[in-house]
Parts: structure tokens; C-alpha cells; sequence
């Protein structure tokens, strides 16, 4: 996606069994895709938000895949230069914060059912993230998120927010990695 767009699959189903990820959002682009099912079976990402990319809503979508189908259903690739909101929407692969090049800012998940599965996290957090907003979410078996260490050992979370999430399977919230236990713990003790 290389122009500002609004796509409404109105329940299509658009599968993905190339090289590429299925929605790639360029920088500088603005985009809503919304009541589309999204389907890969190529270990690529559902949709990819690159970094330096404009406000993106992402609303009422289905993201299917299995471990051997999909990496993550949704990769936020740092650097967004406006808000990015995921909202009511079924999800069975992580969707993946990484701040690891540049920080990720202004990012809200709430109202989507994630369908994850034995050792897989429905969020995973990682780099420089602030003013995310993880809320009144349902996840499955493994837990709701995962925190986790970046390849430059970057951490810094400013105005996290993750309320009211139930599990469907009385699993772990939050699972912390020992690499970032400390900073993670700093974070949550300074608010």
C-alpha cells in the first residue's frame, strides 16, 4: 500500500500464498482495511506497518494462520509517525510491537478476539514503545503478551496501559523475558 486508502473487504477473504506479506503499509501512507479476512500460507505477515507509516486502522478484520502458515498477523515496525489502532478483530498470530530501530508511539489494541494457541503470545512488546493501549481484549492459552529483549538491547516503556484483557483459558497475563525482567520491573515501578 503506497497511497492513502480505505479498503472494506465487506467480509472478502484475500489469501496470500506468495513471497510478500499479504498488506504491506509503506511509509508515509495512510490506511483503514477493515471487515477483510486475511489468510497466508507463507510464513509472511498478515500486515506489515513499515516504519515511518501514517495513521493505520485496522477494524473488524480476520487474521488466520498457524505457526507453519504465518509469522505474525500484524508487524508494527517502529517509527509510525501517527496513530495506529487494531480494533475488533479475530487474530490467531501475534501481533508484534517492535520498537528495535525506532520507537513505536500512539499504538491501541482493544475489543479483538485473539485465538493463540500453545506457546504463542497474542501481543509480543519489545524495544522503545510508548503510549500503548492493550485493552478489553480476549486471548487464548498461552497468555496475552510477551516482553522480550531486542537484538541492540534497547528498553524503554513510557505510558503503558494494559487493562480489563480476559483470558479464555485462565493463562498467564504477561510473561517476562529473565533478559529484561529488571528494566521491565523499573518501568512497571515508575508507572
Amino acid at each position: 500500500i503506497d497511497k492513502d486508502i480505505i479498503i472494506n473487504g465487506n467480509g472478502a477473504v484475500v489469501t496470500n500464498d506468495g513471497s510478500a506479506n499479504t498488506f504491506d503499509v509503506r511509509s508515509g501512507v495512510n490506511a483503514v482495511i477493515q471487515n477483510t479476512k486475511i489468510e497466508s500460507t507463507n510464513k509472511k505477515y498478515g500486515i506489515h506497518i513499515q516504519p515511518g507509516s501514517g495513521e493505520v486502522t485496522i477494524d473488524g478484520c480476520e487474521i488466520t494462520g498457524t505457526t507453519s502458515t504465518m509469522g505474525h498477523s500484524i508487524w508494527i515496525n517502529g517509527g509510525n509517525s501517527s496513530d495506529v489502532v487494531i480494533k475488533n478483530c479475530t487474530i490467531s498470530r501475534p501481533v508484534n510491537l517492535s520498537g528495535y530501530n525506532s520507537s513505536i508511539k500512539n499504538v491501541t489494541i482493544e475489543n479483538n478476539t485473539f485465538k493463540n494457541g500453545f506457546g504463542v503470545y497474542a501481543i509480543t512488546l519489545c524495544g522503545d514503545l510508548e503510549n500503548i493501549k492493550i485493552s478489553n481484549n480476549t486471548y487464548g492459552f498461552s497468555g496475552l503478551a510477551r516482553v522480550h529483549k531486542d537484538g541492540a538491547d534497547n528498553f524503554s516503556f513510557v505510558n503503558i496501559l494494559i487493562e480489563n484483557n480476559t483470558s479464555s483459558s485462565n493463562t498467564n497475563k504477561i510473561v517476562v523475558d529473565a533478559e529484561v525482567e529488571e528494566l521491565y520491573n523499573a518501568a512497571v515501578a515508575n508507572g
